[in-house]
């Protein structure tokens, strides 16, 4: 696995194994399992669509590989992650790009990732982002602090966090029309 890249599931088989409740982690994990397949059949929109779970840092737009948690959630969801990620990202569970290159990450779907609202404030700003094909369809989920560290955290408790608030957003960011108001952070 890559530096964070455990998936969520084998992270509580194991703990589950470590605390003697084999059992329940399994429950866990099958009861997730079922969620994500239920947002699967309810939301067909989701299917096949690409997605960049993105971030700026550094002055630097980046996104997250396919073995990234945040990017392994999303594929639960029927997104696909686009391959060119995984390869700019090598070895690592991310990767960065030049401002002049955010268009790597104009995908159908992009979750901005920030730790505060100073820092959705800061990719709001990047100054090319409106290029984007995504910012102009209105494809674009901001997600702050919270929300974020569900999404991070990868826990079977955030998970369920993540699912109740995210899902709302993917559904009105893909639903194919620019004007519907994206909830945000």
């Amino acid at each position: 696995f890559v530096d964070y890249g455990v998936p969520w599931r084998d992270e509580v088989r194991i703990i589950g194994k470590a605390l003697g409740k084999d059992e329940a982690a399994n429950k866990l994990i099958s009861d997730i399992d079922a969620r994500f397949a239920q947002i699967r059949k309810d939301h067909p929109e989701f299917q096949g669509k690409t997605a960049a779970v993105a971030f700026q840092f550094q002055d630097m737009p980046g996104a997250y590989s396919s073995q990234d948690v945040r990017s392994q959630m999303m594929k639960d969801l029927g997104f696909v992650i686009p391959p060119a990620f995984d390869q700019l990202a090598g070895k690592a569970f991310y990767f960065s790009v030049s401002a002049e290159q955010i268009s790597t990450l104009d995908t159908d779907v992009i979750v901005w990732l920030a730790s505060d609202d100073a820092g959705l404030e800061v990719i709001r700003k990047m100054p090319l982002r409106p290029q984007l094909k995504a910012v102009g369809q209105g494809r674009e989920v901001f997600v702050g602090k919270l929300l974020g560290g569900a999404f991070s955290f990868a826990s079977p408790l955030s998970i369920n966090y993540l699912l109740d608030n995210l899902v709302p957003r993917l559904t009105a960011a893909v639903d194919g029309n620019p004007s519907t108001a994206v909830p945000q952070n």
